[in-house]
């Protein structure tokens, strides 16, 4: 197997960011600089979760995640350029917040306006297997200037964020022999999964040799 380890110098870690701001390299480094969350001491009469190692598979990729922090869900992808594509996928969403899906207790970016909690519209990381060359495409559908390189595990893809105002979403291509891996970052005012336990997702991904 060989792992999908984000080359952290393609991209400068920006400045004044709001919460789940960060792009995926600088969520990856996040495990480098800090402890994850669930190692660091807790608050007197606090218990910390101890780490449940778990994966799922997203056609070749395989994706390790904490499932005392993340809960894998089912949901819809938009896909650009008119968004009005879909497609199946998979996002992890942080533990506590997948006890909502389904209720009318969310507020997503609508003012004063609780709307029903779902998948689509949860902060998380999506991830889809495209099957066939999306990747050329898609990425001819977004603004060059708007387009970075990334590089996981030797496997050079491209991503670009949207959004403002600390929500939003960037995405992810990459090239997985005759399969395009699209990963979406979904990030929200609140909300948002341990930081912590995503950086570690996207440093463990492993595709076959």
């Amino acid at each position: 197997m060989r792992k999908l380890f984000p080359v952290l110098t393609l991209l400068a870690a920006a400045c004044g960011q709001s919460e789940g701001d960060q792009n995926a390299v600088e969520l990856a480094n996040i495990t480098e600089e800090v402890a994850p969350a669930n190692t660091l001491e807790p608050e007197r009469n606090t218990q910390v979760a101890a780490p449940k190692p778990a994966s799922l598979s997203v056609g070749p990729l395989r994706v390790p995640y904490d499932s005392s922090l993340l809960t894998p869900v089912a949901t819809k992808i938009q896909v650009p350029p008119d968004w009005q594509t879909q497609v199946e996928g998979t996002k992890l969403i942080g533990k506590g917040r997948a006890a909502l899906l389904g209720k009318a207790e969310c507020m997503y970016g609508q003012a004063g306006k609780a709307t029903t909690c779902n998948a689509q519209q949860e902060a998380g990381l999506a991830f889809a297997d495209m099957e066939g060359g999306w990747i050329d495409s898609l990425r001819q559908s977004v603004p060059a200037a708007d387009l970075k390189k990334i590089t996981l595990g030797g496997v050079q893809g491209v991503s670009w964020q949207i959004g403002a105002e600390g929500e939003g979403a960037e995405y992810i291509l990459l090239p997985a022999w005759e399969h395009t891996i699209l990963i979406v970052r979904h990030f929200r005012n609140s909300g948002n999964p341990d930081e912590a336990a995503l950086g570690t997702v996207l440093n463990g991904l492993e595709l076959p040799e």
